[in-house]
């Protein structure tokens, strides 16, 4: 995990038991509870400090139509898997309160991490593993604090969506340029269409990129991810345009119907898979498990390719010049292992990946130098 170096900013929020309606039911609830709100809930408090000073004219947290997912966190001093049973069982009697309340707690919503929210190194680590800028923030409602970061202010201020560098799902490295992955593209692309940001940092390069990779795949565009979007907006006319002109303003897609768009890729991905697309809802105790299941496999496969490295000879290599930014980089790749080399214009030497401009300046989030990396549409 890279240090993001980021500021972290703290606010009190008083007078919790004054807020009526379904905001103020969640926060009484889960004052108790020693769980904290991440996501919708806690944007929407940071929105509002920063529209009553004036500093934004709307929040954008509230999302389309008021729409608003209820994100939490939960934390344990041991993540094991002998300890989901009495965590799954705190979630469930958490769910059963909201129910009364007439609001429903996805619980693939609810994240566990290993911790104390008390803690402000734990505070500082959960914020800088989001995936987005804007997401790096926190609400405790047992302190009655709102916990962001400088990329956070400034990302909401400006309504930019940004991918931070800490999220494994949201990024892959590309020849070791870090990049968006399917995931981190499609992260990005849902909250342009549900209006949270105005703008995206989306370089031309990052979706050529993964249209390649789907394309040599055949696996669809974008893989399942895409699907996950379509099946969102089944139902919604307005948001099915907004989807689609965003992919064709991106050259994802030259498909301007939706429900074209939607038979292509299931078939897509019937053929590839050998069966159909189906979303399943996964219990909170599912989707720890997957979770940990799935970061096994990383470290796994991650020891494997340094075994692999270190054992080549690197006889077949492939070399190029990066012409993403000034740096005009050599890059070598062997093609056997996939060590990577990248060496600088006007250098002799190799550089350490996460020294070049390009990632360094990604960990950092400061990628607005790259003015043309940034995508919006007009509607």
């Amino acid at each position: 995990m890279f240090s993001l170096e980021r500021k972290i900013h703290s606010q009190k929020i008083p007078h919790l038991e004054k807020i009526s309606g379904i905001v103020g039911n969640v926060f009484n609830i889960l004052a108790k509870e020693n769980i904290a709100i991440k996501g919708g809930f806690a944007k929407i408090i940071l929105g509002e400090i920063l529209k009553s000073e004036g500093i934004i004219k709307e929040n954008l947290a509230l999302g389309f139509k008021g729409k608003t997912d209820l994100d939490l966190l939960i934390t344990s001093p041991e993540l094991k898997k002998e300890n989901l049973d009495l965590m799954a069982k705190k979630i469930g009697n958490l769910k059963e309160k909201f129910s009364k309340l007439d609001i429903n707690l996805d619980e693939e919503d609810v994240e566990l991490k290993e911790g104390d929210l008390k803690d402000i190194k734990f505070i500082t680590k959960f914020l800088e593993s989001r995936d987005l800028t804007i997401n790096e923030v926190i609400f405790l409602p047992g302190l009655r604090t709102l916990f962001f970061t400088d990329k956070c202010l400034r990302d909401t201020t400006n309504a930019v969506g940004i991918l931070a560098a800490n999220k494994p799902e949201t990024t892959k490295r590309d020849c070791g340029r870090l990049s968006a992955s399917f995931y981190g593209m499609t992260r990005l692309i849902r909250f342009l269409v549900e209006k949270k940001v105005k703008s995206i940092y989306l370089p031309n390069w990052w979706v050529r990129s993964n249209k390649q990779e789907s394309d040599e795949s055949k696996r669809g565009i974008l893989e399942a991810y895409n699907l996950i979007l379509i099946e969102r907006y089944k139902d919604n006319e307005s948001l099915q345009y907004r989807f689609m002109k965003i992919m064709n303003g991106l050259s994802i897609t030259n498909l301007k119907d939706f429900e074209k768009f939607k038979k292509q890729q299931e078939m897509l991905f019937e053929i590839s898979r050998g069966k159909k697309f189906l979303l399943k809802e996964r219990s909170f105790k599912e989707a720890q498990e997957e979770s940990l299941s799935e970061k096994e496999k990383r470290e796994k496969i991650e020891s494997e390719a340094i075994k692999k490295k270190k054992t080549c000879s690197h006889g077949k290599k492939i070399k190029f010049i990066c012409n993403h930014c000034a740096w005009r980089c050599v890059i070598m790749k062997c093609l056997s292992c996939n060590l990577i080399e990248i060496i600088p214009q006007g250098k002799s030497t190799p550089f350490p990946l996460d020294d070049l401009f390009c990632n360094k300046n990604f960990i950092n989030a400061d990628v607005y130098w790259d003015k043309n990396g940034f995508f919006q549409v007009t509607f």
